[in-house]
């Protein structure tokens, strides 16, 4: 099991390398990297909001209780709203970068490329 999780990040990095090489790869990247964010907490809402649900918390707050009702009843919606939550807050913290990545002529690919050519002899 550690070996195919070693295998999948080291497949990681080199799709990200291989990505970032392309015109407009850091913008693909940055999209990635928040989609694996989102997915990932979606995951672990989805496991984690069962176990939150059985204790007897009584909050100060009537409406936040009302909210951990709803949370409670619906714990597919809830993860649902936090993972779509999650993708847009880590994109919204990404903005320069994917903007960056979307106004890309190939900055990166450039510099690979000569990196290429100079390693190789080309």
């Amino acid at each position: 099991m550690r070996r195919v999780g070693i295998l999948v990040c080291g497949c990681g990095v080199y799709d990200g390398k291989l990505a970032l090489s392309r015109t407009k790869g850091l913008a693909a990247v940055v999209v990635a990297l928040a989609s694996a964010n989102a997915l990932l907490l979606y995951g672990l809402t989805l496991k984690l909001a069962p176990q939150g649900c059985g204790g007897g918390f009584a909050p100060a707050f009537p409406r936040m209780r009302d909210l951990l009702v709803a949370i409670c009843t619906n714990p597919n919606a809830a993860s649902t709203v936090m993972a779509l939550g999650a993708l847009a807050l880590t994109l919204l913290l990404y903005s320069l970068e994917l903007q960056r990545g979307l106004q890309d002529v190939g900055f990166v690919s450039a510099s690979m490329t000569g990196e290429r050519k100079r390693r190789y002899g080309l």
